[in-house]
């Protein structure tokens, strides 16, 4: 199912196409699920709400070109440099499992024709980071965009696997020796 994010502000979303009554304005920057297409966009809302916008209105998201399948990490730490062309300033080392999300970050940036710029990547545990933005996180890996930090972080990038399987986390950073 397609995605997008309104780019006007006061967006009226409509019970039905072209003459039905707002049921509620959208803000800018609003995210909705696109359910159907004409001129008009059926679209679902994050609190449920169906209806209908102007389809003019709504930038769609690029569609994923690479797809990620599910698989279980090994838990043995195997750092390697990775490359792409869309990764540019400082080098990316990072666990051979998380090459596959980041080959889908690189395919977004390709699609969108952007460039991920590196400032740093995976370092010693306890490890100084100069320049940052926020407080580093203490148990952190490499791949969630700007998930539910109790301090915004929009630069940081990490899979969350020390919250989803802490235990295969400290495999992992046990067996970097």
């Amino acid at each position: 199912m397609a995605e997008g994010t309104v780019r006007v502000s006061g967006l009226n979303l409509r019970g039905s196409l072209t003459t039905g009554a707002a049921v509620k304005v959208l803000r800018r920057s609003s995210r909705v699920e696109i359910l159907g297409e004409e001129t008009w966009l059926r679209v679902r809302t994050r609190d449920g709400l169906t209806g209908y916008v102007f389809g003019d209105f709504i930038e769609r998201d690029p569609p994923p070109d690479v797809a990620v399948e599910a698989q279980t990490p090994s838990k043995k730490l195997a750092l390697e440099r990775y490359h792409h062309e869309r990764f540019v300033g400082n080098p990316v080392t990072a666990d051979v499992d998380f090459f596959p999300l980041l080959d889908r970050i690189a395919g977004f940036a390709q699609t969108c024709k952007l460039f991920v710029h590196v400032t740093s990547s995976t370092r010693d545990p306890g490890g100084q980071v100069s320049g940052a933005i926020v407080e580093p996180a203490k148990r952190s890996t490499d791949l969630r965009w700007s998930g539910d930090f109790s301090t915004p972080d929009v630069v940081h990038v990490d899979d969350g696997l020390n919250l989803r399987n802490p235990q295969l986390w400290e495999a992992k950073l046990a067996s970097r020796a």
